[in-house]
């Protein structure tokens, strides 16, 4: 779990810069704010389930972390920063964000409640 927090920190950490970034370009792209909020909730829910006190409380939040790394999947693509660089960081950005939810689907594979 450990492992798959700071996975999300950096991604949470990462996903700000990018907004940064985009906002510097003076362009208005859709999403771009609820991008940048949902990469928070997900790294919130997932420290969070430290918290948990059954493993059913465990497996909904993180339940509730893959719903919102799907929905970040499906808006991060509608981002067209038309940059080199910051197509780059979307890119790294959709392999970071997928590397977290197939961690997220092994975790979940696992728990017996």
């Amino acid at each position: 779990m450990q492992q798959l927090e700071k996975q999300a920190y950096i991604y949470c950490i990462d996903t700000a810069d990018f907004v940064k970034s985009l906002e510097k370009m003076n362009k208005t792209f859709p999403n771009i704010q609820e991008i940048k909020k949902l990469s928070g909730e997900m790294y919130h829910h997932i420290a969070d389930t430290h918290k948990a006190n059954t493993n059913k409380e465990f497996a909904d939040i993180l339940r509730k972390t893959k719903t919102i790394t799907e929905k970040l999947q499906s808006k991060l693509p509608t981002i067209n920063p038309e940059e080199d660089t910051l197509t780059e960081k979307q890119k790294n950005l959709t392999e970071k964000l997928t590397e977290i939810q197939n961690r997220l689907n092994d975790i979940l594979s696992k728990i017996i409640y």
